[in-house]
């Protein structure tokens, strides 16, 4: 309970609140170092979670983002389908590749400087596998950029 005085008084110094309804702890495990070090008991007043969605980035307690990626890959989907229902009805290719590259290359490239580091290799791949999608459905002219990012480990070189 020292914790949370703690931060009450931080945030009131800080002209700001705590709104204990809406806080959570979850605390970051080492899944090598488990069996060595326990984690702390959980506070009575705030429920202890194993994910974390900040800034719609959804991390777990192992530091995973496998969680962000599915959704975000089940989102494009989503959309890549709705997509390919506008061009069966006649949409013109130009709008479909704006429409793509303002929405879905946004979803998967948001935040991404952040969160690529945590992903695996599987994670890489479904990613991958979705952007291939797109361009055999022709939504995507050139995804060189996405690939070129995420091959140079969340930097463009």
């Amino acid at each position: 309970m020292v914790e949370i005085n703690n931060i009450k008084t931080w945030a009131c110094a800080n002209n700001l609140t705590l709104n204990l309804t809406k806080t959570v702890e979850i605390v970051f495990v080492d899944s090598k170092r488990m069996r060595q070090v326990q984690p702390p008991s959980p506070l009575a007043t705030i429920s202890r979670v194993s994910s974390l969605k900040v800034l719609d980035v959804t991390i777990s307690s192992q530091m995973s983002v496998s969680e962000h990626v599915s959704t975000v890959i089940s989102s494009c989907a989503n959309f890549i389908y709705a997509l390919r229902t506008l061009w069966s009805h006649g949409i013109h290719n130009e709008a479909l590749h704006l429409i793509y590259t303002s929405v879905i290359r946004a979803k998967l490239l948001y935040a991404a400087s952040a969160w690529w580091r945590f992903t695996t290799a599987t994670d890489r791949q479904r990613l991958e596998a979705l952007i291939k999608q797109s361009i055999r459905s022709g939504l995507c002219h050139s995804v060189a950029l996405m690939f070129q990012y995420w091959r140079g480990n969340g930097r463009i070189s």
